[in-house]
Order: C-alpha cells, then structure tokens, then sequence
C-alpha cells in the first residue's frame, strides 16, 4: 500500500471516527429497542407481506404499506434472515450509521475533518438518535436519505462536467426516496431554493435535481395508475385515512396546535403540564438548549467571513422545522400535523453540524494558543474548559434520558414479549382469544412467518380473534385465550376498560378444565380443550370464585367487581381499599372463615354479589 494512502486511511481523524462508530454501536447494543410501538409492529408485519400476499389496489389498505424505500429493503432481509426483531431493525439501523458517517464527510468537506469528527460524536450521542436508530420507524431513515441529498449536492457543487450532473441526480433522487418512506418529505426541495438564481449552477446542471425527483415519482405514480385507476393513488389514500383522525381529533385542530414542536424541544419555557414543569426534553435531552446557539454562531460567523456555507447549516434546519411545525397534510385545506417528538429527529444531522462547527472553533483557538505559548497559560483554561462543559453536558443528556425512556420502552413491550418468547413459542399454532388493546397489533408481529396471524386493516386474520366477538363459548374450544386484567380496570396506555358483563362469566371465573400456561403482568393465559363446552356454575359460585382468584392473581379490581354495592358503601374510600388491599395477607384459616361463615350473597342488577359479615362473632 503507498505510504500516503496508508497514511490517509489511518490518520487521526479517521481513527477518531472509528472510535465514534464503536461508542455509538455500543449505544445502540446497551440501549437496544427493536418493535416497542404500535407502527413499528405493524411497519414489521407490513414488510413481510410484502411480496408474499398481493396487495388489492383499492382504498382498504393502510398508506403507510407504500412506504417502498422503507419496506422494501426490511422484506428483502426477511427472504434470509428469521423474523425477529433484530433482523426487523437491521436496515434503519444500518442507515442510522451512514448518518454518523454522512455528517463526518458534510462536516469535514465544508468546515474541516475536526469539525466532522466533532458532528459525529454529537449525533452518535443524541438520544432520540441511539434509540431510534434501532427501531423500525421512518424518522431514522428519512434524515439519512436527506442527509445524503445534501452530501450529494456539495459534491455536485465541487465537481464539474458530467460528475457533476450526475451528483445533481443523485441528490434529487435521495429527496425522492425519502418522500416514499415519509409524503411530507418533498417540502426539502426548498431546500435548493437559493440556489436556483444563479445561472452558472443552472449550466453546470441544477436543474437534474429536479428530474431527479420527479422522474421517479412520475414512474411511480404511473404504476399506481395502473395497478390502482388512481395517478394519486398513495396522496388519496394517505388523506382517506387522515380525515377521520382530523374529525375525531386525534390530529388537534390547528388552535391547538401551534408551536407544538417547538415545545417539544425547549419545555422549559411553556408552563407547567400536570402540575410539573420540565427542564428539558424527555427525548433530545439538551441537544436543542445547546445546538440551536451553535447554529446562530454558524449564521453570524457566515456573515463576517462571507463564507455561506457556515450559514447553509441554519437553513436545513429552518426549512425541516418550519414544515413540522406549521406544513398542512390537507390538500384541501390548512390543517397541521399532529406533531409527536420523534419527527424532530429530521433536524438532528444540521444540528449536529452546528455542534461540529463551535467545538473545532473553540479547539482550534485552544490549539494556536498552546502552540503560540508552548506551554499551558492561564488564557488557554477557558476554551479547554467550554469544550469540556460541552461535551460533559451532551453526555449528561443522553444517559439522563436514555436510561428512563429505554426502561419505559421496554415496560410497553413487557407483557407482549413475556406472551410469546414465554409461553406460545414452542406451543402448537391454533386461534388465540384476545380482549383486545394492542394484542391484535403485536402478535400479528410475533407469530411471523405464520400469515395466518397477521391482521392488517384490509385482510383481517382468521385465527387472532376479538373476545368481544364471540357469541357462543364453543367458539373458542381448541384454542388459546389471554385475559389482559388491564383491560378491565382502564390501567393500560390507550384507557381500555371493558365491563365483565360483556364477556362470557368464564371471564372471570376460568373453568378447571382450562389448561393454565401462564400468568404475569396482570395477564392469564389458558388453553383451552378441543369440544369444550361452557357448564356455567351457579351465580353464587362464580361470585365467590370470580373473588377469590382475584386476590390469588392479585387483582383487585375483580374481586372488587364481585363485591355488592352495599357491601362496598359501608366503608369510607380508605377503609375499603385498605380492606381489599390487606385481604391478600390473612392468614388461611381468617380466610376460610370469612369464605365459609362470614359470606352472604345479595342480587345486584341481576347478578349475584358478595356481603361478607365482618361483625358476626
């Protein structure tokens, strides 16, 4: 190998660049997601229909399932690889990577290799960067697609000739993979904006960016004329869906809406939710507190050297945040988006520059100083010291959220992980009862590559079924049955709370007969015996019984709901729930006696309830 590319490839920006890789790959094995959410198990399940079940063309269908860019690469990993949650995760988090990398070569091109290998360490330690950039969700892989148009049109800028036309393309065709992995991304075609005045760019080929766009798109929207009717298949699709989320006010009104995200990166300066007011962001830590001051640096010191491309950085960012703040997803009319933190994650990589940018100034300054002195004087502390701060704080962010928000992560997925690696992994493949919530929406995911489980919207799984369906207990004989007591006291994430009386009294009361596989996180799971049939007991017996496996399973909201109202109301709140609370710790023989002697039963709107005697001797 020659002696100066030897010495290229290992100088010390590169190997401080491999150091960074190492950090933030270990971030992302310490802090590892993969399907926590909602979209992500159905992202999951999305790209492994893909190109197995042909899709029907029509309006059923989520638009979410044309995110090509972002599905495609997910599916063609499942041809070779298991689905599982790694494999799931595997492409945006390898994007999330050429992110790090792509903001070290923008960085090094436009302000020098320090300041690239200074806007890698940032962005490989923002938070909402590490955890994300191992979960399957399009706000990793949309930054890196845009990222990416960016390097591509400074490459474009410094070439001539046909390499330069060439880049030109290739940076209008980055901004049209990341509008089929996200359809608001085309508002970064603004991006160009300020470019297209000048002739000379417009000789030298500005204008492929364009046909680079919208080229593809064309072909695109051609395909969907014809598997579809519709040349906007994918746009009308998109609003179909959203309309009803803007009328049942998912999506806020627009008076509800304004500067949402700008709350999101600076909680500090709105008033207090629910009685607490937040230093910082529970996603992005201090990284905006410190970056948004960097871009303004960038801004004024562009205006001093006459150097644009310190101020380019504060542009990206203006137009990303300038869309999600105030971009309409109505063609028809102004209507916001509903606005959620991790869109944010689209404005990391400019911030990240402006980081890169400060920290060199300020190390380059310390730098001359020590050159200039030859030894360490009391002038050069205070550089040395801001950089330290700096970089301190970054990391002060990002185990001050990470930790917490990885531990409330993994709580969600807790229960749906425990169901399936526990209990149905190794068990025969049958019907599985659920009681609803994000049952549906997680094991559709988990029991991959069986088809038979996966429900989507316009092709609902025969064999992952709703408690609530059924109208006969012959149903479910010869399948599985997960009770989710959550689901009957309202403590879950969507506020799910189910009446017993709207489910079969083996509800409440499992009969013998079920096979017990397991329980925990206040969920039970039975198999149930092919031709079973459903000999209801005695009302009396399934108060009594409905109560006592309540205190077993301890949950108290079913022994509580078999309790009669007179019962209850002879109590203050206090007493009560000590009462309840504290049942679990009698003794056997206290409660057998209060089972046996102290128990009477009264009707109560045509149920039978429990009175327990406490003052009989």
């Amino acid at each position: 190998m020659p002696k100066d590319v030897k010495k290229d490839l290992f100088n010390k920006y590169v190997i401080a660049l491999i150091l960074i890789f190492i950090l933030n790959a270990f971030l992302k094995w310490r802090f590892f997601c993969g399907l926590v959410m909602a979209d992500d198990f159905s992202y999951g399940v999305y790209a492994y229909r893909l190109f197995r079940i042909p899709l029907p063309w029509d309006m059923s269908i989520d638009f979410r399932m044309l995110r090509f860019s972002f599905l495609v690469p997910v599916s063609i990993l499942y041809k070779f690889l298991p689905t599982v949650e790694l494999t799931a995760v595997l492409f945006p988090m390898a994007l999330s990577f050429g992110t790090v990398f792509l903001v070290y070569l923008i960085g090094k091109k436009l302000y020098g290799p320090l300041a690239g290998v200074f806007a890698a360490l940032i962005i490989a330690t923002f938070p909402a960067d590490v955890l994300y950039g191992t979960m399957l969700l399009p706000d990793i892989v949309v930054p890196f697609y845009l990222t990416f148009a960016v390097w591509a049109f400074f490459n474009a800028e410094s070439a001539s000739g046909k390499k330069a036309k060439i880049w030109y393309v290739i940076s209008g065709f980055s901004v049209f993979l990341s509008f089929i992995a996200r359809e608001n991304s085309y508002y970064f075609l603004l991006f160009y904006l300020p470019f297209i005045f000048d002739k000379k760019r417009w000789e030298k080929g500005l204008y492929l960016i364009g046909i680079g766009f919208a080229l593809p798109v064309l072909m695109l929207y051609t395909f969907y004329y014809f598997k579809s009717g519709d040349f906007l298949y994918n746009l009308h699709l998109a609003q179909k869906h959203r309309d009803p989320l803007i009328k049942s006010g998912y999506i806020p009104k627009n008076a509800d809406n304004w500067y949402t995200q700008f709350y999101y990166m600076f909680p500090f300066f709105f008033r207090k939710v629910a009685g607490k007011k937040f230093l910082f962001s529970d996603l992005y830590g201090l990284a905006f507190f410190l970056g948004v001051p960097c871009l303004v640096y960038c801004a004024i010191k562009s205006l001093k050297k006459h150097n644009w491309n310190f101020v380019f950085v504060l542009w990206w960012f203006l137009i990303c945040y300038l869309f999600l703040e105030f971009g309409t997803i109505s063609f028809r009319n102004y209507q916001m988006m509903k606005k959620l933190p991790r869109f944010l994650l689209i404005l990391t990589p400019a911030l990240a520059l402006g980081y890169g940018v400060v920290l060199s100034d300020i190390f380059s300054v310390v730098r001359r100083k020590i050159k200039k002195a030859k030894r360490l004087t009391f002038s050069i502390v205070p550089g040395s010291v801001l950089i330290g701060i700096i970089i301190i704080l970054q990391f002060f962010s990002l185990f001050g959220v990470i930790v917490p928000r990885k531990m409330r992560m993994d709580a969600n997925v807790a229960k749906f992980r425990w169901t399936y690696n526990d209990v149905f992994k190794d068990l025969p493949h049958k019907p599985v009862y659920i009681t609803g919530g994000w049952w549906l929406n997680k094991l559709s995911f988990f029991f991959l590559p069986d088809l038979r489980y996966a429900d989507v919207n316009w092709d609902r799984s025969e064999i992952l079924r709703d408690l609530k369906e059924v109208k006969s207990s012959s149903e479910i004989s010869g399948s599985y049955i997960i009770i989710d007591r959550s689901h009957f006291n309202g403590n879950n994430d969507l506020r799910v709370r189910h009446s017993y009386d709207s489910f079969g009294s083996y509800m409440q009361l499992p009969p013998p007969e079920w096979k017990f596989l397991g329980n925990n996180y206040k969920v039970e799971i039975y198999e149930i015996p092919d031709g079973w049939e459903y000999m209801e007991p005695d009302g009396r017996e399934i108060a009594l019984g409905a109560f006592k496996h309540g205190i077993e399973i301890n949950d108290i909201m079913l022994a509580f709901n078999n309790l009669h109202p007179d019962f209850i109301s002879s109590f203050t709140r206090n007493q009560f729930w000590n009462f309840i609370i504290s049942f679990k710790d009698f003794s056997p023989e206290k409660r057998k006696e209060l089972y046996e002697k102290r128990v009477q039963f009264k009707e109560s709107n045509g149920k039978w309830k429990i009175i327990f005697d406490l003052n009989k001797g």
